[in-house]
């Protein structure tokens, strides 16, 4: 699928996705690169290959439910919840097996730099166990890796490391912290993390002629994020990222 036709077919995915919250009161947020684009572009990064969402993970479980209703054909919702052989922690709509929407549950944080940094650290290490658990990007670790996640990994069920990865991300649900963090993005501990009133102030931004919510504060949160984030990267860099991620195998 060409680019152009991708960013067409999103966006009506994100038209979707709005209705669908904004009916069951859900608040979702633009957020990373789909933040930048409604700045800087008004909608996509010319480049990019996808649409990035938050929604806090206290509702992550409701959306879930929601969506597997109420999410029409030709979308389809995917979660390590819902198909076993889904390798990644966040959920992703998927337009015929390819990637439209990723979806970030965003996560309370301790506001105790140390305590993040362990959360943060715990993520990591769980993440490994649980992608040798289902024999995933095993090539990224070293063989020492390998061996002592591979015993790891036979002493625990794939539903245990679920859940330990879930009360990680439980740990300040219920109290009043000033952060949040995007736990399962791929970038640094300190780039993603999210100021509460970033998200209390959310703001309605335009995407491709859609009105859609998208993080408050989107000058502090951007320039936390990419530093001088309206300036354009080299031409050599302004490649998609994702190439178009497939999942069609899994459905």
């Amino acid at each position: 699928m060409e680019l152009k036709e991708m960013h067409e077919r999103e966006t009506e995915a994100l038209c979707v996705f709005r209705d669908i919250c904004d009916a069951h009161n859900i608040e979702y947020y633009l957020i990373a690169g789909s933040t930048l684009g409604a700045v800087r572009h008004r909608g996509f990064i010319p480049w990019d290959d996808d649409i990035d969402v938050g929604v806090k993970y206290e509702r992550i479980r409701e959306l879930e439910e929601i969506l597997l209703k109420e999410l029409p054909e030709p979308y389809t919702y995917i979660s390590y919840r819902t198909n076993s052989r889904y390798p990644l922690l966040n959920p992703k709509i998927l337009y015929q097996g390819i990637c439209f929407i990723d979806i970030y549950p965003l996560v309370r944080i301790s506001d105790n730099d140390k305590e993040v940094e362990i959360q943060w650290k715990v993520k990591k290490e769980l993440e490994k166990i649980y992608n040798h658990k289902i024999n995933y990007e095993l090539d990224l670790q070293t063989p020492s890796e390998r061996k002592i996640n591979a015993l790891k990994a036979s002493l625990q069920t794939r539903e245990q490391l679920q859940k330990k990865l879930e009360d990680n991300c439980d740990r300040y649900t219920n109290q009043e912290t000033s952060r949040y963090i995007n736990l399962f993005s791929v970038y640094s501990c300190e780039k993603e993390q999210i100021l509460a009133r970033w998200l209390d102030q959310a703001e309605i931004v335009e995407f491709e002629g859609l009105r859609v919510r998208s993080i408050g504060c989107t000058d502090e949160y951007l320039t936390h994020l990419y530093g001088n984030y309206m300036e354009l990267p080299p031409e050599e860099e302004r490649i998609p990222k994702h190439e178009a991620e497939y999942f069609g195998d899994l459905l």
